[in-house]
This record gives structure tokens, sequence and C-alpha cells, in this order.
């Protein structure tokens, strides 16, 4: 049984590399690649040892199962986005947060999990088209067992 955690957060201004995908192995370590690479050119940064991938599920996209995907940072002001990365606003919301423990090939179950089991039976429902994963110093590599990563999924009252 998945038991998320709750967490209200205010609005957030991030930066980074978007890729439109339908989730193929090769899309993020390459994305994560050219990101990682690029990091240091980001102006305006809050906190270097916090890295986000937002994944953005408009309705338009759903029949064509991809999505976009965007790791990023959060930043205090657009002023100055390098020519390659995109900015986006993320809005205040209120958050389940599931922690995975273990090896990224492990992060598409939990997804799983979490959309099909969890929320039809949560009395939540989606706040926006959008969820957000956090990678801070409790990740430490993408093979090793012990590495933490959190998902983020915007969430409100189901409508009656």
């Amino acid at each position: 049984m998945l038991s998320p955690t709750f967490i209200e957060l205010g609005a957030k201004k991030v930066v980074g590399c978007a890729i439109y995908t339908s989730g193929t192995q090769t899309d993020f370590p390459n994305i994560w690649d050219v990101f990682i690479k690029r990091l240091k050119d980001i102006p305006n940064v809050l906190n270097p040892t916090v890295n986000y991938a937002v994944e953005f599920y408009g309705q338009e996209f759903m029949n064509e199962s991809k999505w976009f995907y965007m790791p990023c940072v959060e930043v205090s002001s657009f002023d100055e986005i390098p020519m390659i990365m995109v900015a986006k606003s993320i809005p205040a919301a209120r958050y389940a947060v599931f922690k995975h423990v273990g090896i990224v090939s492990g992060i598409p179950d939990l997804y799983s999990r979490i959309y099909k089991e969890w929320l039809p039976s949560s009395g939540f429902e989606l706040a926006f088209d959008f969820d957000m994963e956090l990678y801070d110093e409790r990740f430490t590599e993408m093979d090793d067992p012990e590495s933490i990563m959190e998902i983020y999924i915007p969430i409100r009252d189901k409508a009656v």
C-alpha cells in the first residue's frame, strides 16, 4: 500500500532542458546529460544541490502517449535564460509525495502504482497536468539500491 506524505508548496520558477518523449530508455539519460553539462550556465539558481524533473501531461498529448520531460533547477528569476534552456512557472499546490528508494529502473513501476492504484482510490484528483521529481543529496546514482528520490503529484479534493 502506498503511503504518501502531503505538503503545500508555493509557486516555483524553474529553468532546464525539455524533451517531448514517449518514455524511451535513452531519452532520459540523454536529456539529463545535456542538462548537467549546461547547469553551470543557469543564473539565479536557488539551491544547486536540488534538481527537479517536471513532466507535463497536457490532455492534448494523452492520445499520443507522449509528454514533456524537463530536468531543471529552481531559480529566483527568469533573467538571462541560456539559449538551449526553457523556463516554466510551476503553480502553488498541495502535493502527495512518494519516496522511491532504489535504482531508477524502478521509478516507472512506482508511477504506475500511483496513477493506477493510489490516485483512483485516494479521494483526490490531479490539480494540474504535471508531476515533479525531486533529486537532492540523497540521490547518489542511477544504479544505487540505496538512492532516494521523491515524486510530487499535485492534488486537490475530488470533485463530487
